[in-house]
């Protein structure tokens, strides 16, 4: 107890044989007690602070991530986002559009599209047939010209137009008549949804056929 005592600065040892300890006056002791009450307590304050500083900085990432998963983009705004996009793009660009959509990338976005070819970049196209309409076949033949790039088509325009960059980001066409002005469209991030656009662009091209 003694011991304990003088690690608390509550008494003192006189050097003497045997040895004998005084205990401090109550004004002191107090003192020494409060002083180490206050700085256990400040330690545990600035605990607490890096804390909750930590929990409100993660809380803040995982709601951010959470936002960063889905947006709706407007249609306005659509082909300027989709050109920067394609312009990031680094390994892979798969399509399904519509000769009936005008706002569509593979048309708005052509000379992205061509840079990326050149740069060997594949892009993979799922249309539906194209009828008469010249400048969107010359289109299509100015960009055949580019090994990496490949185009099927579907006998009738598909339902969903998508387009997903590098696997890793996708938009959506959000309405069903793509002829339709202001269309917003969906872009997302995420993985599982990710996933069910690309296995449905894989499907639609393994049953689309080539020209």
């Amino acid at each position: 107890m003694l011991v304990w005592l003088q690690r608390l600065g509550l008494v003192e040892k006189i050097v003497s044989v045997p040895s004998e300890f005084r205990a401090l006056s109550i004004d002191v002791a107090s003192s020494i007690l409060m002083e180490r009450r206050k700085r256990e307590t400040s330690e545990l304050q600035a605990t607490i602070s890096e804390m909750l500083k930590k929990i409100k900085s993660d809380d803040l990432q995982m709601v951010l991530e959470e936002k960063a998963k889905f947006r709706l983009v407007p249609e306005r705004a659509l082909v300027w986002t989709e050109k920067k996009m394609l312009k990031n793009a680094q390994r892979s660009f798969d399509v399904i559009a519509s000769w009936r959509n005008p706002q569509s990338v593979l048309f708005v976005g052509r000379k992205e599209i061509a840079a990326l070819l050149r740069k060997g970049i594949e892009i993979r196209v799922i249309i539906n047939k194209p009828g008469e309409k010249k400048l969107l076949l010359n289109i299509v033949k100015l960009l055949k010209k580019f090994r990496s790039f490949k185009i099927r088509y579907l006998p009738n325009a598909p339902k969903a137009l998508i387009s997903v960059y590098d696997q890793e980001e996708a938009f959506v066409c959000t309405c069903t008549d793509p002829e339709l002005e202001d269309c917003p469209a969906l872009w997302t991030d995420n993985p599982c949804v990710l996933s069910i656009l690309q296995d449905y662009f894989e499907m639609l091209w393994s049953i689309a056929i080539e020209k």
